[in-house]
Parts: C-alpha cells; structure tokens; sequence
C-alpha cells in the first residue's frame, strides 16, 4: 500500500486568527515571508501557481497589499472577490489601467504604495522587449518609492525563470540590457527589501532555471512535484531520498514546505476565486465605491505627462507674486490716468507730426526691397520642401527599422520557447509512462543520464561563474576611479621617462624582468650609465613604489627588484578588496606596455 503523503498536524489557534493557511495543515507567518523570502517549486501543471494564488488570497484577506509581476496574465481573477487594481501593458477586456506607459511608473507606484493599494501588473499582450522596458523601470521605481515610504508589501514574481533566468538567454543587446536591469532590481529587492517591508515570493518550474543571485536569498520553499535528477540533488539539503521519492511521486497540488523547522507534506487548499490559468473570462468582476475612485484619479495621473506632474507651490511665494502683480497694476493705471489727462503744446504735435513723416519715409524705402523679400521667402519655401521631404524618408527609415527589429524581437521570443517546449514534452511523456507502468528509460540508460545531466549542471555552474567573474572584472577596469588611478600611475611612469636623466633605460628593464629577480646597480652597467648614478635611479624608483629595496638580498648586499605587481595590487585593492588576479594582471600588463614602447 502507497505511503499517504499528506501528514495531519493540530494547528494552533494563533496560527488560524493571525498566520497564512496554504493548506489544512500548513500555516505561515506573513512576517517570515517578508523577512525571509518564499519560493514556489514545481514542474507544469504541479499545482504551483495555484498555490501562489491562494498565498495571494489570503495576504488579501489580511488586507496586507501585493503587487503581482504577471508574465502569463493569469492573476486578474482575483477582482472576482478582492478590490485589487489590473494594470495591463496591452488593453484586454479586465483591465482597469490599459496600456500602461513606462515614462509613468514612478507615479503609478508611489500612488499605489501611499494609498496601500494592490495590484495585478500584466504583461502579457507585448513582445519580450516591451514587457522587459516596462518591468525595469517599474522596479526600479518601486523600490525608490519603497526606499522613501517603507510600506509593508508584498513583491510577486511568477514564471521567474522567464524574467530573471539563470542562463543568458537573451541574446540581442538592447534587450539584453533591460533584463539585466530586471535582474539588478529583483536582486536588490531580495536582498534589502525586508528592510523596507517588501516580502519577495518567486515562481519557477526548476531551480536551476531562476538566476541564484535571488534565489539565494530566499529562505523558505514550497516544492510541488519535481522528478529530475538535478532537482532531487537539489531537494537533498533538506530531505532524506525516501521523501525526495514522495516529491517526484506528488499528484497536482501535493507539496512539501521546507524552511522552517521541519518539512510539512501536505496539499494545497481550494482557492476562494478562479484560477486564471483555466478560464479566459473574468466572473463576477468586484467593484469597489473607494477602488472606483481610486481607478478614476489614477487614470487621470497617468494620463499627464510626466513633466506635468509637479507638488503644490509654495503658497507663501504665490502670495508675493500676487502683491507684485497687484502693484503694477496700479503703476500702469497711475501712468496711464497722467498720460489722458495731460495736454499736448502745440510745439509737441509739430515735433509727433515730424517723427511720424520721417517713419512714412521709411516704411515706403523699405517697399522698395519687397521683391527681394519676396525671392528669398520662395528660397526658403524649397528648402523647406526639401528638408520635410528628407525627413519623411528618414521617419519612414526609421520606422520600417523599427518594425524589422520588432519582428527580430519576436521570432527571438519564438526561439527561446523551443526549451521549454521540449521539458514540457519531456514532462508529458513521463507522465505518461508512469500512468501506462511502463519503464521509460532502463535503470542503467538512467544512471548514464543522471551523471551526465551532473556532470552537465557543473559544466553550466562552471561557465555561469566563469561569466560573471569575467563581468564582475570588466566592472572594475571600467570604473571611473579605477580608471583615473591608471591614468595618474601613467603620470608618475612618464615623469621619469621623459625626464633629461637616463631613467627611462632602467626602469624599462627592470618593470620587464620577473619580479623575482634581484638586480644589483652594477647590473645595468651596460646601460651606459655609471653605477652610483643607478643606485640613485633605483632609489627613486623604490620610493616611487616601481621597484622594492631587498637589504643582503644578492650576494649579502642590498638589491632590488621589479614591485610593479604588487604596486598595483596595492592600489586597486583599496578600492576593490576582492578584486580579482586577471584584473591585475591586465592594468600591469598595459603598465608594461606603456613603459616599454615609449
């Protein structure tokens, strides 16, 4: 007889007034989640989405605010019971803020944040491109809000592995730097957001798939059925092979918690609104009097452009604007009242009738130039026609550009779901074999597939890691501080390289030889430079920090030797103290260079 999953425990009555219930049996602390972080685990059709949807009730019924990253459009069945607000990126029928644009997030996140509201942000409907423009700068800016109001809320990512992968399946560069931007701010989020209240929940079918600069920092997993034999390595810092056999034998909505204490084996509860990844339509649409309005001032915000949006003036400085107003305004009624009542002498008017003759005079010369006028307004006409003519070409360049690079971005998009097509039909036809009794794959084909999907995952760790310490160094040579320290290290080289003394001849053989080489000042005699005016150029260096003075080092007398490594090492470590071996080598490398072929 099968071993019964689901293991019965008494919950405490703290635990049912104040705690999450994800099942009948399994209860979380919301203050774990946001101090801790929650991940959801489980291949397709496991139930994991579902559970993170009745996570997301039951925050809802707390009336703790979650702001939901909806790759799939699957959440916007939760207004079917909750006063949640659907922002969508394309205009479907369940939206309250369509066509949401990315110059407005900061405004749509402060507004949601001070007013505590929750919100389903869709993405759906949009090319890989746009979804990813939007999301970096809504992060972005939610943090900052964040930063600024420390508002208790609650960040959901799912389809994780889709919006911050693990591997670089973004391969055009525009594209590529936004996601970078998404994964720059999931990563913050995860690692100081508990401090400014944002509790991070992330949705993946596998581990492996999600960047592990996130899902690192989360602490606490709810793992749904999972039977591939990276996975089962992966479950083994928690569970025994016995109750890892359990989880690749879940039926859908089986899961084990693990994090906190001991793992709970249980199944998920029933969820209380529809789940969007079954239905297409939206029942029973909730309307809220308040959330009416709160739909109606935000559409209004979003709508102003971004430069329009602007606090209140200074009242104080309205005020003085005002008197000033006020002010001139009688001046100008004064001069004016002066002006009708004064009489104009009969010397005056000859001297205003002779102004206004000399000015007829010369408004009739200048008539005399009118077909001049005339000539160079037509020349300015077909230059004019000519300019608008350039640029009606160039704007339909552009825009055949932009469309050629749309269709780059979606067949792109095309690609990247040919993976997960095929773990999808790996998937199936497990599920079927394991229906039909049938051995798929005889145990020892299995054991070659296990080592070499091992020996695959540390290939894939080896070449991740090899990657981000190639971008961590190429960070490092191009900051600005790193870069200005080069330049001045180049100064202080050419100081003795240009100088009227033959120091140059020395410091180029010794920055050359091997650091453990020890040269006596006799030893660059054939330089054709005397020996005490050596040992002084290699004073200098030594004092410079080029050279390194060994006392009894050859031949019991005092010696020297290149230090331009450790010079260096020296320098940079104090601006970056683990920085690498390569970037060293590279900044003393150039160093070298510099010196010998000046």
């Amino acid at each position: 007889m099968q071993e019964k999953i689901v293991k019965t425990r008494t919950p405490t009555q703290e635990e049912r007034d104040n705690y999450l219930q994800l099942s009948d049996t399994v209860f979380i602390n919301p203050k774990d989640i946001i101090d801790r972080g929650i991940n959801f685990l489980g291949i397709r059709r496991s139930g994991k989405s579902y559970g993170v949807g009745v996570l997301c009730e039951e925050f809802l019924d707390k009336k703790q605010p979650i702001l939901i990253i909806d790759w799939e459009g699957e959440y916007y069945t939760l207004r079917e019971k909750y006063p949640i607000l659907i922002g969508a990126l394309h205009d479907p029928y369940y939206a309250d803020l369509p066509n949401l644009n990315p110059e407005s997030t900061y405004q749509l996140c402060k507004f949601i944040v001070e007013n505590h509201q929750s919100l389903v942000l869709d993405l759906s409907g949009k090319n890989t491109l746009e979804r990813f423009t939007y999301l970096a700068k809504f992060l972005k800016s939610f943090y900052e809000v964040e930063t600024d109001l420390r508002t208790p809320y609650i960040l959901v990512l799912d389809e994780a592995h889709k919006i911050i992968p693990e591997k670089g399946l973004i391969r055009l560069k525009t594209l590529k730097a936004h996601q970078q931007q998404v994964e720059y701010w999931a990563y913050e989020i995860a690692v100081t957001g508990g401090k400014r209240g944002i509790g991070l929940i992330v949705a993946t079918q596998r581990p492996a798939q999600v960047t592990k600069m996130v899902i690192s920092q989360l602490d606490i997993k709810v793992v749904y059925k999972l039977f591939e034999p990276v996975d089962r390595g992966y479950l083994k810092t928690w569970l025994s092979t016995k109750q890892i056999d359990k989880v690749a034998a879940f039926k859908q909505g089986d899961f084990v918690l693990l994090g906190l204490d001991q793992p709970q084996f249980s199944h998920t509860k029933t969820r209380k609104t529809t789940h969007g990844g079954e239905t297409p339509e939206l029942k029973n649409k909730t309307r809220i009097p308040k959330m009416g309005q709160a739909i109606k001032e935000l559409s209004i915000l979003l709508a102003k452009a971004p430069e329009e949006i602007e606090e209140d003036a200074d009242p104080e400085l309205i005020n003085r604007l005002e008197d000033k107003i006020t002010t001139q305004k009688q001046t100008i009624k004064d001069q004016t009242r002066t002006i009708s009542e004064s009489k104009i002498t009969e010397a005056g008017q000859k001297t205003i009738i002779s102004e206004m003759r000399i000015r007829v005079t010369e408004l009739e010369n200048q008539q005399v130039s009118q077909e001049k006028l005339d000539a160079l307004q037509d020349s300015l006409d077909s230059y004019k026609l000519k300019a608008d003519n350039k640029i009606a070409g160039y704007k339909q360049t552009i825009r055949d550009l932009k469309d050629d690079l749309t269709t780059a971005y979606d067949e792109l998009h095309t690609i990247e779901k040919y993976p997960e097509l095929l773990q999808n039909l790996k998937e199936d036809m497990v599920e079927i074999s394991n229906a039909l009794g049938i051995d798929l794959f005889p145990s020892d084909i299995q054991e070659v597939m296990n080592e070499r999907d091992e020996y695959k995952k540390q290939l894939d760790e080896a070449n991740n890691n090899q990657r981000q310490e190639q971008e961590y160094i190429d960070t490092i040579l191009s900051d600005a501080y790193v870069m200005d320290w080069i330049k001045g290290a180049k100064r202080k080289l050419n100081s003795f390289i240009n100088s009227r003394t033959n120091h140059n001849l020395v410091l180029k053989k010794l920055v050359s030889s091997d650091d453990s080489i020890r040269y006596l000042p006799e030893d660059f005699v054939g330089l054709g430079v005397g020996t005490s005016t050596i040992k002084k150029y290699l004073e200098d260096f030594d004092g410079a920090g080029f050279a390194k003075k060994i006392e009894r080092g050859k031949n019991g007398r005092a010696s020297y030797s290149n230090n331009l490594s450790l010079w260096v090492s020296n320098n940079i470590r104090v601006m970056y103290l683990d920085a690498p071996n390569a970037v060293i080598e590279t900044i003393v490398t150039d160093l070298k260079e510099f010196v010998i072929t000046k």
